[in-house]
């Protein structure tokens, strides 16, 4: 698994269902960033510095639309 792989490198992971899940789109389109947005506030408030966003096929796509549009401190505490 990928996260074995990060957890090797010495980073923490944390998978995020954002389609197909209660409360979640049903399908790839329109998929809202707020949960990731969420997700890194947690983090940062866990003690966590920065958090990085890392994604397979659509869920590259959703890491790099939420990195671009989401604010830089969203992902980097200051």
């Amino acid at each position: 698994m990928l996260a074995d792989v990060f957890q090797s490198q010495g980073l923490t992971t944390l998978a995020l269902a954002y389609v197909m899940e209660e409360g979640l789109p049903k399908q790839f389109s329109k998929v809202p960033i707020d949960s990731l947005e969420a997700a890194a506030k947690r983090l940062h408030d866990m003690g966590y510095e920065k958090v990085g966003l890392w994604g397979i096929s659509k869920g590259a796509e959703l890491a790099l639309t939420a990195g671009s549009l989401a604010e830089r401190k969203v992902f980097q505490r200051r």
